[in-house]
């Protein structure tokens, strides 16, 4: 082993990048108010089960509230619609997944997504690079 490389450019805004929006994250909580029982119990469930497809409609029905009032305080309380919020959640677990060197397939289907080809279409259009490119051999 030599010398450590110093971090690439990447590197360095994913790092500033993060670090922005853990900054970001802790300003909106001190101004949110906590989400309600019914928002939270479906974010609980989708956290638990992140690679299951569950449609708005079973959101709803898990907050107990119709679709088009689920959908509207889903995106009051959280700043998104479910679909976006669920698909950020799992770009977040994919990129700490492929950092610590699963592969790009492993982390496509733990994810729910139906190809490997199709979760590298979604996270280079949610991230602006592709998944191999965070990849670490184990």
């Amino acid at each position: 082993h030599g010398p450590a490389k110093p971090p690439t450019s990447y590197a360095l805004r994913l790092r500033l990048t993060d670090f922005l929006l853990e900054v970001v994250a802790a300003e909106q909580k001190h101004r949110q108010p906590a989400l309600s029982p019914a928002i939270q119990r479906v974010i609980s469930h989708l956290e638990a089960h992140p690679g299951a497809n569950v449609p708005v409609g079973q959101m709803a029905r898990l907050a107990g509230l119709s679709v088009p009032r689920f959908h509207a305080r889903f995106k009051i309380e959280t700043g998104f619609p479910p679909k976006q919020w669920l698909m950020e959640q799992r770009m977040k677990l994919a990129e700490a997944r492929l950092i610590q060197g699963q592969s790009v397939t492993r982390v496509a289907l733990d994810l729910g997504f139906p190809s490997s080809q199709h979760f590298a279409t979604m996270f280079r259009n949610y991230r602006g690079i592709a998944p191999s490119s965070l990849r670490r051999p184990l």
